[in-house]
């Protein structure tokens, strides 16, 4: 979930908004701007909004502009977006709904009970990428950092073994955002273990709505689908 915001893996890489070369650290200092995410930052921020695009679905998988690096947390279904934890003690209460008959947060319009519930619970698994995908959104929603993880391929590029850390960065994000809704915008089907996926993930932060599109790449291992990979197309987040 993030073109030239997205970090490039700590090296240098080849923006596709207008040709520009930028450093990971550059980036990630405009998105965190973007994001608030500046604790010496004093009163209203002036910075525009950050708006970047490129690439559609059907692009191959573009290591230079993987999502690794980037402000959301490891793994995240957004790519990375990755958010560094300050050794702050935090609740590991969940935000899952006690009424599982109300809409669930992914959007599709299905109840919760109906739809995210059992992914979440671990009673079925996701048959589709999709399934996944939307389940991925609505645990950042329901503050669920196990499931996130557990559903990260090993072979992403943000995947961690130290699952402490990695969880106190999924929670920072998952505090800081309200998670809305998402859209899926694009689906293709390279093989019958891997599927592509762009889709428009909305955010809010103290009552400004967001959003980022993004090109996820799912593949299925040991017969389930895992989130594999991510690539930033557009975002606007709304600034501090």
């Amino acid at each position: 979930m993030f073109c030239g915001l997205a970090g490039f893996s700590g090296k240098y890489g080849r923006s596709p908004c207008r040709g520009l070369r930028t450093s990971a650290l550059a980036v990630r200092q405009s998105l965190l701007a973007a994001a608030g995410r500046h604790s010496r930052h004093r009163g209203r921020s002036s910075v525009p909004k950050l708006t970047c695009r490129g690439g559609n679905v059907d692009e191959p998988r573009d290591q230079d502009n993987d999502l690794s690096g980037s402000i959301l947390p490891r793994g995240a279904l957004f790519g990375g977006f990755l958010s560094y934890g300050v050794g702050k003690k935090r609740t590991r209460s969940d935000r899952v709904p006690q009424n599982p008959e109300i809409p669930c947060a992914c959007g599709s319009g299905r109840t919760y009970r109906n739809c995210c519930m059992p992914f979440h619970t671990n009673s079925k698994a996701p048959a589709e990428a999709e399934e996944l995908l939307r389940a991925r959104y609505s645990a950042f929603a329901y503050r669920l950092p196990g499931f996130i993880m557990r559903t990260t391929s090993k072979t992403n590029p943000d995947y961690t073994d130290d699952w402490n850390r990695w969880e106190a960065d999924i929670l920072e994000f998952c505090d800081l955002y309200r998670f809305p809704g998402m859209e899926v915008l694009d689906e293709k089907t390279a093989s019958p273990d891997v599927s592509f996926i762009q889709f428009r993930a909305n955010l809010i932060y103290e009552g400004a709505l967001g959003f980022f599109i993004e090109r996820s790449r799912f593949v299925k291992e040991r017969g389930k689908w895992m989130y594999a990979s991510g690539k930033l197309v557009e975002a606007e987040m709304p600034p501090r």
